[in-house]
C-alpha cells in the first residue's frame, strides 16, 4: 500500500500545473476566440488535450521509471533521499511555471477582449476571475516550497509539513469561497440553492409538524 500511495504521490506532483494552463487556455479562447473555442473544445479535440495532460507527468519525469523505480515507490528511504529532492525541486519549477503561465494566458485574454464587444461582459466575469487565479498562483508556490524544506530542514520538517498542508488547504477552499463574492454567476446559484434548501427544509418541519398533530 505504501508503494501505491507513493506512486499516485509522484503522479500528483506534476499534475497541478498544467491543469491550470488547461482551464486558462479553456477561458482564454472562450472570450478571445469565441469562433475557435465552439471547435477546439468539442469533443474528439477535448478528449485528445486531456489525454495529453493526464499523461504530462509521464512525458516530464516518467523516464525515474526506467532508472530508479524503486525510489518512487520507497522515496521516504535513506538511499532514495537524493532521487526525492530532486523530484521536489523539478515539481517545483515546472508547476510554478506552468501556473504563472496561466495566469499570464487569463491576464492578456481579459484584456484582449475589451477590443471585442461580444465578448466584453463575459471578460468582466474573467477579470474577477483573474484574482481567483492570482489567489491559488500564490498560494501554491509556497506549498510547494515548504514541502522541498522537510527535506532541506529535516530537524523542522514536522513544521514545514504542517505549513504545506495549511497553505494547501488555502489554496483550494479559499478561493471556492470567494467565488461566490467575485462572479455573480456563481453568487446567484449559490443564493438559490441556500434559497432552495431553506425551503425544503421548511417543508419537511410543516410536513412534520402536520403528522405529530
Amino acid at each position: 500500500m505504501v508503494a501505491v500511495a507513493n506512486a499516485v504521490r509522484w503522479y500528483y506532483y506534476f499534475c497541478p500545473g498544467i491543469w491550470e494552463l488547461m482551464f486558462a487556455i479553456n477561458r482564454y479562447t472562450a472570450i478571445c476566440l469565441p469562433g475557435l473555442h465552439s471547435k477546439m473544445w468539442s469533443a474528439k479535440t477535448l478528449y485528445l488535450m486531456v489525454a495529453i495532460v493526464l499523461a504530462f507527468p509521464f512525458l516530464i519525469n516518467g523516464y525515474v521509471w526506467f532508472h530508479h523505480p524503486y525510489c518512487i515507490l520507497f522515496e521516504k528511504l535513506i538511499t532514495c533521499r537524493h532521487s526525492l529532492i530532486i523530484k521536489l525541486r523539478m515539481s517545483f519549477i515546472i508547476n510554478v511555471f506552468l501556473i504563472i503561465v496561466a495566469l499570464f494566458v487569463v491576464i492578456v485574454g481579459v484584456f484582449m477582449s475589451h477590443n471585442n464587444v461580444a465578448s466584453h461582459a463575459l471578460a468582466i466575469v474573467e477579470y474577477k476571475m483573474i484574482i481567483y487565479t492570482v489567489i491559488s498562483t500564490f498560494l501554491f508556490t509556497p506549498r510547494y516550497i515548504c514541502l522541498l524544506f522537510t527535506l532541506i530542514f529535516p530537524d523542522e520538517k514536522y513544521i514545514f509539513y504542517d505549513l504545506s498542508m495549511l497553505l494547501y488547504f488555502l489554496q483550494h477552499y479559499v478561493p471556492i469561497m470567494l467565488l461566490p463574492v467575485m462572479n455573480d454567476i456563481y453568487r446567484k446559484a449559490f443564493i438559490e440553492f441556500v434559497r432552495l434548501l431553506t425551503f425544503r427544509k421548511n417543508k419537511v418541519i410543516t410536513i412534520s409538524s402536520t403528522n405529530t398533530k
